[in-house]
């Protein structure tokens, strides 16, 4: 299944180039997206959560709530510490939001 939701992610990530894509940890992966807009993240959410429903998971696993999408916005110079919070509470409230869904942190 990592194999396959890599796939989709690296397909997906073909039209940013400048794009970083890793294994954050075990079940976690980040997304390092330079200079893109704001309506691109929400397009790229919007086409990553499309795209993976089409993934096959095993039976025992509930679908509805198997991955999130948090986005967290940063600029040069900004803290990396409070960058991954940032990121964690998206993922938080993406997850509160329930089903498979994606969230932003903005600051502001």
């Amino acid at each position: 299944m990592l194999n396959q939701y890599s796939n989709i992610i690296n397909q997906s990530l073909r039209r940013h180039p400048q794009a970083i894509f890793a294994r954050y940890s075990s079940q976690d992966l980040a997304i390092i997206l330079p200079n893109i807009a704001i309506r691109e993240i929400e397009q790229l959410c919007n086409h990553l959560l499309r795209a993976l429903e089409h993934v096959r998971l095993p039976k025992e696993v509930d679908k509805d709530s198997f991955y999130h999408i948090g986005v967290a916005t940063f600029k040069s110079g900004d803290n990396l510490t409070q960058i991954l919070l940032e990121a964690d509470m998206a993922i938080r409230a993406a997850q509160l939001q329930g089903s498979c869904n994606w969230f932003m942190y903005q600051d502001e």
